[in-house]
């Protein structure tokens, strides 16, 4: 199901026109069943829904472009049409691993929660004020009511491309550097399998080809730089810590809201981000790595490298509505020094 939204009046007599003007091997509707053309008010301003059932995203370019070169959608209140942008059946964030089942099972790793004296938790700890200011942040606080401006959510979404795309070449190098058949090698490498594969889906559904494509806030491209160095620069074991925070603040985040109402066009999001399980495997390996690996990571160092992950997460989260962040320094956070390549 392909699943578009586009700011305007909730108009039925725009949902005739759009779909009068979809080619009609698109329309996956029959004259007769106008209501799965569902039209209702979305957020405070109101949006469009339009949901097509049969349809894909090989062919939401085609009705982007049907719908909004329509003079008689615009005839009837759909200024805002051009905002149109198709909603992923699945909300998981972008950044997090895809599904490690396959690395916990070869190399068995457990999904329960670390000890409470592990690295992981003394990470976290060090952070957990930017978590909880990151969870009062309007775009979460949107989620969680399902009142986020849907031009807010996509435009996350897109400057989170750049990320992607720019992290791709950063995780060839981490993973290059990592021996084949451990861990570590099949967390990294999963990363980086995840960034492809989402990177490939970017043409169809956002309309972007590459990083060059779009203009992403300062501080997205501050987080790629910064994650690109530790990936490319540092031993690939910070890497991995590097990781973490996306990993474990996103799943925190949606553990901590409420169970989504059927009306919440983001229920997806909470749901499919509310799974820790991954994070906590990267965090039980991690002491064994330590253990296996005495001296390789400087703990203190790892809580740097991490706790400045986590403030440009809540940066990031910050930038998609416009809000002023915190710096670090407000958390008494110094940027970690990276050695030059």
């Amino acid at each position: 199901m392909a699943i578009f939204e586009a700011s305007g009046r909730p108009d039925r007599g725009a949902a005739k026109a759009a779909r009068a003007h979809l080619p009609r091997d698109f329309r996956g509707l029959r004259p007769k069943t106008p209501d799965r053309l569902g039209i209702r008010p979305w957020t405070p301003q109101f949006a469009t829904r339009f949901e097509l059932p049969n349809a894909s995203s090989r062919n939401a370019g085609a009705i982007h472009r049907a719908i909004a070169n329509s003079p008689q959608t615009y005839s009837v209140r759909l200024p805002g049409i051009v905002t149109l942008h198709e909603r992923s059946p699945n909300m998981r964030g972008n950044r997090r691993l895809p599904d490690i089942s396959d690395i916990i099972e070869k190399h068995q790793l457990s999904t329960a929660p670390p000890p409470a004296d592990s690295l992981f938790w003394k990470m976290w700890r060090g952070v957990q004020d930017v978590a909880t200011d990151t969870l009062a942040l309007p775009y979460l606080q949107g989620i969680n009511a399902g009142t986020l401006d849907p031009n807010q959510y996509g435009g996350y979404n897109v400057a989170d491309a750049y990320y992607c795309f720019e992290g791709a070449d950063a995780y060839q190098t981490a993973v290059s550097k990592t021996t084949p058949n451990t861990p570590l090698n099949a967390f990294l490498s999963k990363k980086l399998a995840g960034y492809q594969r989402y990177n490939a889906t970017f043409p169809d559904t956002w309309h972007v080809s590459s990083a060059a494509s779009i203009s992403p806030p300062q501080v997205t491209k501050d987080y790629a730089e910064y994650e690109g160095n530790v990936a490319a620069r540092l031993d690939p074991i910070y890497c991995l810590i590097v990781m973490i925070p996306c990993e474990y603040l996103w799943a925190w985040l949606a553990g901590q809201m409420n169970p989504p109402q059927p009306s919440n066009v983001y229920g997806e999001w909470i749901t499919e981000n509310n799974d820790p399980s991954g994070a906590y495997a990267m965090g039980n390996f991690l002491d064994s790595y330590m253990t296996q690996n005495p001296g390789v990571l400087d703990t203190s160092y790892a809580q740097l490298i991490y706790g400045f992950a986590q403030i440009y997460e809540y940066q990031n989260f910050a930038a998609a509505t416009g809000t002023q962040p915190n710096d670090a320094a407000h958390y008494g956070i110094d940027k970690p020094a990276i050695p030059p390549s």
